[in-house]
């Protein structure tokens, strides 16, 4: 980086800097600019050399700051958006697993098909029975089904949304704590401040 070329290191003596009425290099946009001022006031060709390189030095400087503060703004935007895309993936997942384990949600499916199967084959088996001993249309065929429910069914059926709830408990306590734990990444302002408190002392 162009090191720091102020007016007493161009000219030599602040005085003879200030007798040219200019106030700082950073008063001009251009190259063109600074000529111009030089060239109304009448200054010597000598005069205007010395004074045009070091504002092209001061330039130059200025031109990296700028290029540094470009860079910083680039790479916070990009950790920014990549914290923002993790976040939206973690949320997700975390959605996936209380609607899996939720009300209509996937998860025992099969278990209460394997129960509706096991009471089909169970009352079957109990309807056979009862057809051999002759006691098939009395209220105990009636009531295979009821007596599968009271044992077994229900009894599962609930250890099953008991397992249920506790998984989406889990899930929408943990989603909170990570919520909670997110931190909006900022711009870091004493950092700009500095380079750009650097930039402008150029």
């Amino acid at each position: 980086m162009a090191a720091y070329i102020g007016p007493e290191t161009a000219f030599g003596k602040r005085s003879s800097y200030t007798q040219t009425g200019a106030t700082g290099w950073g008063q001009f946009g251009s190259a063109g600019e600074a000529q111009q001022f030089l060239q109304k006031r009448g200054y010597s060709s000598s005069f205007q050399q010395r004074y045009m390189s070091g504002w092209e030095k001061w330039n130059k400087g200025r031109q990296e700051q700028q290029d540094i503060m470009g860079q910083y703004e680039a790479a916070q935007t990009e950790a920014r958006e990549a914290t923002k895309a993790r976040e939206t993936e973690i949320r997700g997942l975390y959605d996936e697993i209380i609607g899996r384990y939720g009300p209509g949600g996937s998860f025992g499916a099969g278990y209460e098909a394997q129960l509706e199967r096991q009471k089909t084959k169970e009352v079957a088996a109990g309807s056979q029975a009862l057809v051999s001993s002759g006691l098939y249309g009395t209220t105990q065929a009636a009531g295979l089904g009821k007596k599968f429910e009271e044992e077994v069914g229900a009894p599962a059926r609930l250890k099953l949304e008991d397992i249920k709830a506790q998984a989406v408990s889990q899930a929408q306590k943990e989603k909170a704590g990570f919520i909670e734990r997110i931190e909006d990444m900022y711009p870091d302002y004493a950092m700009m401040a500095q380079l750009m408190a650097q930039a402008s002392s150029y």
